[in-house]
């Protein structure tokens, strides 16, 4: 799909631009009437009637189509985030397992449910990569969580998902590596340096395992969500290489 199609799609998904033509072609189709019909008091108090209906009729769909974005812009974009993971992890199948797997909670023993997501892992054993097989066909070798999203898709608060970063990878004594959460610090401070001006509102949080991505100030509306969602897997690909780099 050229690029020039690509725009008049984005374009026409857009409720704003949608509102614009019709409230545009009906003025004008108002004012040439004018012309035609000459321009007379009542034929002036005419037009300014059907303008006034014109306005209230693309008032009332451009605040329908805002509602209804409104309720489902958050869905859908996660639903589209998760689909083109999908696809990436496809493509990358050598490297990392393209189910979506499920870790399930479980009680300690004060009886809380500990943590509960979905996820995505990677072969830690890169031969795999030269062997070119995939990692969902190799059970022998040992892998690790990769990326973790909320067990739900849409549970309430999801506007982050989290990098995990395997000990066994990350710390290496013979290199001087003794801990993980230096070196956590160091790549969640190079993401926020490389991603935080192309993905505005992004930001990245730090933990003992883990990275947490908080989407909740990015741009989820209907006209940016594409975009959006592309930068965030180019993110995701970024991490895997660093992931490669330190292994």
């Amino acid at each position: 799909m050229g690029k020039e199609t690509k725009n008049k799609q984005k374009f026409l998904n857009n409720p704003d631009n949608i509102a614009t033509i019709l409230g545009l072609v009906g003025v004008v189709a108002i004012v040439f009437s004018m012309f035609f019909r000459g321009f007379s008091v009542n034929n002036i108090l005419d037009a300014v009637k059907d303008i006034m209906g014109l306005s209230i009729s693309v008032g009332i769909y451009w605040l329908a189509n805002r509602i209804y974005f409104s309720k489902k812009q958050q869905r859908e974009f996660h639903e589209l985030f998760e689909e083109k993971l999908h696809d990436w992890a496809e493509n990358n199948k050598y490297l990392i397992d393209p189910r979506c797997l499920v870790e399930k909670g479980r009680l300690d023993k004060d009886g809380n449910l500990g943590d509960h997501y979905r996820y995505y892992q990677m072969v830690t054993d890169h031969s795999r990569l030269i062997e070119m097989a995939e990692a969902i066909s190799e059970s022998d070798k040992k892998k690790g969580v990769f990326i973790k999203l909320p067990f739900a898709k849409q549970e309430e608060g999801y506007d982050s998902f989290r990098f995990f970063f395997t000990k066994s990878v990350f710390v290496n004594p013979d290199k001087g590596v003794t801990e993980l959460k230096p070196i956590i610090e160091k790549i969640s401070n190079q993401l926020s340096i490389v991603f935080s001006q192309s993905i505005s509102g992004i930001s990245f949080m730090p933990k003992s395992s883990e990275i947490l991505v908080d989407i909740s100030r990015v741009d989820k509306s209907p006209g940016k969500q594409d975009e959006s969602v592309e930068k965030l897997i180019n993110l995701i690909d970024f991490v895997k290489i660093l992931y490669l780099a330190q292994a």
